[in-house]
This record gives structure tokens, C-alpha cells and sequence, in this order.
């Protein structure tokens, strides 16, 4: 703990800081909103690098099929209009013609690739992320329980603990997978907080006063919240796609130049010709 001017205050002995070892720090603010300390921790992530790498080592692998199917159906495409062209050279009977069939193919292929690696991203990373969402709500339960602790300690009744709210708010701006804080009795019955949806996983930790149990703090987590980050990613990838469709149907025509352009022009008036006669 260091004060505003960055003088230590309060220090832990700690291993000395290797490779491995990050910072990240809380402000302290008094009741105007003034800072007034800073608590930095170290903490050593090589276990959060190195479970990072399964993780893209198992999208690297759901990236393939998505890849394939694209590749291949454009493919398949491509090659049944070619064979349609040799055995009947006549006007498409698709509106747009065959440019824009494979344009549209295109864009349903890219969504489709997209909702797999969407669906695929959000199980490997639930899967992966889920025990370390459990221990931090462990550890954020028995934070929350200290605090109380404490507050009944100075005397304070556990059925008028005031700020738990704003508590549990704040709890959720800095981990959005925190959905619900309750402070429940030893009986059961709530008295404080919002108490968690049926099904919904939980994690708890023990409140006592004088060695006697008191009650419990219960964090409900949200397991759907990767998904929707996932979600406005996935829109964002979609956005991009589009607009490289775009991009490469407009040089693919300056690709082709005059003289492309010409041949298409021809073999357009003369499906108009065959349309007509």
C-alpha cells in the first residue's frame, strides 16, 4: 500500500520480481472521491500464459473446418456454374446473375463460418476460463466476507449492513462475471443483497463472530457473459468480412482491366439477347 505521492505505507514481504511477475493496482479514495492510497499487488502469471496456450491451440483447430467448408463450397460452386455455363450458355436464372450468386454465397458462407467459430470459441473458453472464474469469485467471497466480519466486529447488527450494494456493483464493474452478491443467514433466510437465480452456479464463504457462525456471502457468476463479448466480436468480424467482399469484387474488376471488362460486357448483352429472344 503506497499513499498518493507513491511513498510506501504498508508492504508484504514478496519473492523478488522475475519474468513472470505483473502489477496491477486499486485506487483508495476517501468520501470526497480523493485519492488518498494505491494498493498494488505483484502477482505471477506464468499459469495464465501458460493456460493460454491450449486455449489457441484449440481454436487454431476449430479454425479449419470453418476454413474448409468455406474453400470448398466456394469451390463447388464455382465448378457447378462452370459446368451449367458448358451445357446450357444461357441467361441465369438467379436475379444478378452468377456474380451475384457468388457474392451472396459468399456472405452466407462467411456467417456460417462465423457462428461456428463463435460456438466453438464460447464452449473451449467456458471450459477453460470456468475454473478460474470459480476461484476468483472464491476469492472475492471471502474479501466480502472479511469486510463483514469486521463490520460485526465494531458492532454493527448483520440485519443493517448498509453498502452492499454499491459493494456488489462495484464488484461487478471490475468482474463482469460476478452476477448477484447475497448476505444470507445461517437459517437461510436473505438478509442483505439479491439472492442467486435457481440453477445458477454459486460460490460462498463462511461468516463467524466470535467463533460462531454467523452467515454466509454467496456470489452468483454469469456464465453467459463471454458469449455476448464474443457476440460483439463476432459482429465486428462480420462488419470487416463484408466490407472486404466489397473490397475485393472492386479490384477483381480493376484486376480484369478494359479488356475484362469488355468480355463481361459482351457475354452481359448476350444473356440479354437470349433473354429477349
Amino acid at each position: 500500500i503506497v499513499s498518493a505521492q507513491g511513498g510506501p505505507l504498508l508492504a508484504a514481504p514478496l519473492a523478488r520480481a522475475g519474468p513472470g511477475v505483473a502489477l496491477s493496482g486499486v485506487a483508495i479514495r476517501n468520501d470526497l472521491g480523493q485519492t488518498v492510497a494505491w494498493v498494488r499487488l505483484r502477482y505471477d502469471d506464468t499459469g495464465l500464459r501458460a493456460a493460454q496456450q491450449p486455449l489457441r491451440h484449440a481454436m487454431r483447430l476449430a479454425t479449419w473446418p470453418a476454413l474448409a467448408l468455406v474453400c470448398g463450397a466456394i469451390a463447388l460452386l464455382c465448378a457447378a456454374l462452370v459446368a451449367r455455363l458448358r451445357r446450357r450458355p444461357g441467361p441465369s436464372p438467379w436475379p444478378g446473375g452468377e456474380r451475384a450468386l457468388l457474392a451472396g454465397a459468399a456472405a452466407v458462407l462467411l456467417a456460417c463460418a462465423l457462428a461456428w467459430l463463435g460456438w466453438q470459441a464460447a464452449r473451449i473458453g467456458q471450459a477453460s476460463l470456468q475454473p478460474d472464474q470459480r476461484a476468483k469469485a472464491g476469492a472475492l467471497a471471502r474479501s466480502s466476507a472479511a469486510l463483514i466480519t469486521r463490520a460485526l466486529e465494531v458492532g454493527v447488527p448483520a440485519d443493517a449492513l448498509a453498502g452492499l450494494d454499491a459493494h456488489a456493483a462495484a464488484l461487478r464493474a471490475r468482474s463482469p462475471e460476478i452476477a448477484r452478491l447475497a448476505w444470507v443467514a445461517v437459517d437461510g433466510h436473505l438478509l442483505a443483497g439479491h439472492l442467486p437465480e435457481p440453477g445458477q452456479p454459486t460460490v460462498s464463504a463462511p461468516v463467524a463472530r466470535a467463533g460462531a457462525p454467523v452467515g454466509n456471502v454467496v456470489l452468483a457468476l454469469d456464465t453467459g457473459v463471454l458469449a455476448r463479448q464474443l457476440q460483439a466480436t463476432l459482429l465486428d468480424m462480420a462488419f470487416a468480412g463484408a466490407v472486404c467482399l466489397l473490397m475485393a469484387q472492386e479490384l477483381l474488376a480493376l484486376g480484369l482491366g478494359m479488356r475484362g471488362a469488355r468480355a463481361l460486357a459482351v457475354a452481359d448483352a448476350r444473356h440479354s439477347r437470349l433473354a429477349h429472344a
